[in-house]
């Protein structure tokens, strides 16, 4: 595992950059800055699902680690997930 981006090459951070997957526009921005999920959540549940499922996606995608209070509330938010109707 690597533990943050800056261990990752230049092509591969230059990939991370540009991933559809890590780039989500959204008025939340400006509050949300660069936080990780520890320090800021969406307040909705099924914004934080999908937040969650998004990071976790990333995080696989580009072998990166993240912290234990990072994968709490990661973990918590997905348990939290609307239930499929």
């Amino acid at each position: 595992m690597v533990v943050g981006g800056r261990i990752l090459s230049l092509e591969r951070r230059t990939q991370f950059a540009n991933d559809p997957a890590n780039l989500e526009t959204t008025t939340a921005n400006q509050v949300k800055n660069d936080s990780t999920p520890s320090e800021w959540m969406p307040a909705s549940s099924a914004a934080a699902c999908t937040y969650s499922k998004r990071y976790l996606a990333v995080i696989s995608a580009y072998s990166l680690a993240i912290s234990a209070a990072d994968s709490s509330a990661l973990e918590a938010a997905l348990q939290r997930c609307p239930s499929p109707q």
